[in-house]
């Protein structure tokens, strides 16, 4: 069943690190304080993260240094951060391979990987990925949404903006689409797929 809505708005707002919601009004139970706090049916989220944008990463600092700094809140414990990276060259292969290189030399590509593996670093409850395919060519945007994919089947909720519907909605459970600022309609990802006002005005069918 797919939902349209009239006056339901989701707003974003940006900074160079993380992205921040402000302010939901629409049929999920989340609540936002002012203090940043989100919760959920009245109980607060934990852990909750964005992945640094690629151009976020240090050029200075090793792959390895920087999947260190997405630990910093847990920084005391050297197991789980042995865990973290354990997790993140499993997922992207490639960066244990460069993980002694320096960020300033990988690929687009690979920076994206850096980025979301960073995020993971905190284990986080809730991952936000904002745009992961930006700037990717159509193989690796194949393979970043596998490996997105991957992260969902670990008892991690995702929540992804992305403006490659198709991508995004393959590897979903839900989506909303959002025109103008305000949630249009939604639905189980399957069936939002399937829609034929959303395969004219989205998926080029």
């Amino acid at each position: 069943m797919i939902r349209r809505y009239g006056t339901e708005t989701i707003r974003f707002s940006k900074s160079s690190a993380v992205v921040r919601i402000d302010r939901v009004n629409c049929p999920l139970d989340f609540s936002f304080s002012v203090n940043g706090l989100i919760h959920h049916s009245s109980k607060q989220l934990h852990r909750l993260t964005s992945h640094f944008h690629s151009a976020d990463a240090s050029s200075t600092m090793t792959v390895r240094e920087n999947l260190e700094v997405g630990a910093y809140t847990r920084r005391r414990d050297k197991v789980l951060i042995r865990l973290g990276l354990e997790e993140a060259f499993e997922l992207f292969p490639v960066l244990s391979r460069k993980q002694n290189d320096l960020g300033g030399y990988l690929s687009g590509g690979e920076r994206q990987m850096l980025a979301i593996a960073r995020g993971l670093m905190s284990a986080p409850k809730i991952l936000l990925l904002d745009e992961p395919s930006m700037g990717l060519s159509p193989k690796l945007t194949i393979e970043m949404f596998e490996s997105i994919q991957r992260i969902s089947q670990q008892e991690r909720t995702i929540v992804i903006l992305e403006q490659n519907a198709y991508a995004a909605l393959t590897v979903s459970h839900f989506g909303y689409v959002l025109e103008n600022g305000r949630v249009a309609l939604s639905g189980d990802a399957q069936t939002l797929l399937t829609d034929d006002y959303v395969r004219q005005m989205y998926l080029g069918a």
